[in-house]
């Protein structure tokens, strides 16, 4: 009976607005297989979980007060500890690209310096690209270990303690510690922060976890903490303003006064990121609204066509395959449940606008763009269980609980998430060029200038002038010849190492298999080995 009081309680339109919705997108071929694949989880997760219930009494279990005082901060360690594993087993196997990692990396390392100068590999200041002034503050961490290793594990830490407020708030709502446990698990290995973490570090990944301190703080009333970050969360990109400005609208409601602060704030910090400080480092900077080209020129243009046309933006969340699993993939994480906090969606409609509205890849799943999301989604899904545990009557914490962990794994398997591969024994496995790119590296001195290809970078990019090949500025120059030859053709790459092969300016250092590496002004004898010489006969 409690089954079918819980389906009677759903809103009235909402399963023939489901099927409509599944009719749409089929009927448009819009349902790739892995949009199936989630479909079918979602649908699995809920039966069995609806199938457990009856048994509920059998998974009760009650942790002794020592063990449950510390356990947001287990459970933050126990993501560390599996993204810590994946993330360094990346690095170890040069999976780390130069697009966002190296170049953060280049620009912590000069920042840890006290070198506030461009980066080679933009050749403009680092602001000329994004507002992140959270970057200096972090910049300290080379001080306890120089290696793009501190900026790896760095990340995964902020990212994993955002556990705590998770803990913290849902602890508050609700009778059980199994919902709490799950939510966390549920934030930590979201599919945005997977797929963040995966992609290598970037500032706006930082941004869910310092919101959710501040959204926790806000909850106790302590509002100088709120506001300590409130600002780290704006310093973090010039785009999170938007959030914040948004997050300030959702505040009205509970309080005038600190809502109207958040949307001025978040409004002038944007106005002034994008119009005075961004341009000032690079000229090119409006150019990023090029993206958004379908509405306008300029932001006001954009945000009133947007308005005026309705049907037209939200008709761009599912105009392909690619942006359906997107937007599936956005959601699933959390069970659909934050669909049902109204409210926070004044905080969701942009932050999903802005990838979705774009002509660019913002809305892929396979970068850092979906990570800022996952503390709106988890505080709506929290929200949104509280409002259905007074208006129906059914054992929701155990249900719930049951199917954000099943939905959890299940996921992260038909998915092929990140975390997956480490329970993969070829993960761990090492190939012999790894061997010759770390002899190849320790022979270029860290002062010199070098251009590398697009895996090596962040493994050089702890000096002044680092460049992604074909740059040919540097001094030296580190190649696999079978390796991606990003941003280039194959065909574009060949010729650039013919060139560089038949240059006087040039002599081979080091050669091992189909690494090789170049250094100006060098006489050498080495002849390329008969790998390279292979690889660049072919197309």
């Amino acid at each position: 009976m409690q089954v079918k009081e819980f389906i009677k309680k759903l809103p009235a339109f909402s399963v023939p607005l489901l099927v409509l919705a599944i009719y749409f997108l089929f009927h448009n071929n819009l349902i790739s297989e892995n949009s199936w694949k989630i479909i079918l989880g979602f649908l699995f997760s809920v039966t069995l979980a609806l199938s457990l219930v009856p048994f509920r009494n059998y998974f009760k279990f009650k942790l002794p007060a020592k063990i449950e005082k510390y356990l947001p901060y287990i459970l933050a360690g126990f993501g560390f500890v599996v993204y810590g594993i994946y993330g360094l087993e990346k690095f170890s196997h040069f999976q780390n690209p130069t697009w966002d990692f190296g170049l953060f990396d280049q620009v912590v390392w000069n920042l840890s310096k006290l070198h506030n100068t461009p980066t080679s590999l933009l050749g403009i200041h680092f602001f000329g690209d994004h507002f992140s002034p959270i970057l200096y503050l972090i910049a300290p961490i080379y001080w306890i270990y120089n290696s793009p290793i501190s900026l790896i594990l760095f990340e995964i830490l902020i990212v994993c303690l955002g556990a705590l407020p998770v803990y913290w708030l849902a602890k508050k709502r609700f009778k059980t510690i199994f919902l709490p446990i799950t939510l966390c698990l549920a934030y930590i290995f979201y599919i945005g922060n997977q797929y963040a973490i995966n992609f290598s570090f970037h500032p706006a990944t930082l941004f869910a976890t310092l919101f959710l301190f501040a959204f926790y703080f806000f909850e106790e009333k302590k509002y100088f903490w709120h506001f300590i970050f409130i600002i780290l969360a704006l310093m973090c990109r010039e785009d999170t303003a938007i959030y914040i400005a948004a997050y300030g609208i959702f505040l009205l409601v509970r309080k005038r006064s600190i809502g109207t602060i958040h949307a001025l704030v978040g409004a002038i910090w944007y106005v002034a990121s994008t119009k005075y400080i961004m341009p000032h480092f690079a000229s090119w900077v409006d150019l990023r609204y090029a993206s958004f080209a379908l509405f306008g020129k300029t932001p006001p243009e954009i945000l009133r066509n947007i308005i005026i046309h309705p049907v037209s933006a939200l008709s761009l969340f599912f105009n392909s395959p690619e942006k359906v699993l997107s937007f599936l993939s956005i959601f699933i994480g959390f069970g659909f449940l934050a669909i049902l906090a109204p409210t926070f969606w004044i905080i969701i409609l942009p932050m999903i606008g802005i990838r979705f509205w774009s002509s660019g890849l913002f809305w892929h799943s396979e970068f850092h763009y979906g990570a800022p999301i996952s503390a709106i989604l988890v505080l709506g899904t929290i929200f949104a269980i509280s409002y259905l545990k007074k208006n129906i009557k059914f054992p929701l914490e155990f249900f719930i609980s049951v199917f954000l962990l099943v939905n959890l794994c299940l996921m992260t398997y038909l998915l092929q998430l990140p975390v997956h591969n480490i329970v993969h024994k070829s993960f761990y496995s090492l190939i012999d060029e790894f061997n010759s790119v770390d002899k190849a590296i320790k022979l270029i001195p860290n002062q010199d200038s070098v251009s590398a290809q697009d895996p090596f970078v962040s493994h050089l990019s702890h000096r002044r002038d680092v460049f992604l090949f074909p740059n040919k500025e540097a001094k030296f120059i580190l190649l696999d010849v079978l390796s991606s030859t990003y941003p280039v053709t194959k065909l574009e790459y060949n010729k650039e190492v013919k060139e560089i092969l038949a240059s006087p300016n040039y002599g081979i250092k080091f050669n091992e298999g189909r690494v090789i590496l170049f250094e100006r002004g060098l006489i050498s004898d080495i002849k390329p080995s008969n790998e390279v010489t292979d690889a660049l006969n072919q197309n």
